[in-house]
């Protein structure tokens, strides 16, 4: 990475599996629940060459498939509805 690094901020859908364009190289920092919306922020140089990264998103109880999350690292779990519902997301290495 380059020494100008910056943080952003995606917001994320609630499905199994997802996709965004992203700087290479940038940095999953958290994950978390902002104006009612789930959003990862990353640490990245704003002009790497973009990339699509995959992430993977569970509820409590989902049942995970042996593969689902192989190769995959945990970010963080956030919550919505008042903490009724509860997800956690990894992030493909």
């Amino acid at each position: 990475m380059g020494a100008k690094r910056t943080v952003w901020k995606y917001p994320i859908p609630v499905d199994v599996a997802f996709e965004l364009w992203m700087p290479r190289g940038a940095a999953v920092l958290s994950v978390q629940v902002q104006g009612g919306a789930p959003c990862i922020w990353v640490l990245a140089d704003p002009d790497a060459p973009k990339e699509l990264r995959s992430f993977v998103t569970l509820g409590t109880g989902h049942v995970v498939g042996s593969d689902l999350l192989r190769g995959c690292d945990f970010v963080g779990t956030y919550q919505l509805e008042g903490s009724a519902l509860v997800f956690h997301l990894w992030a493909e290495k």
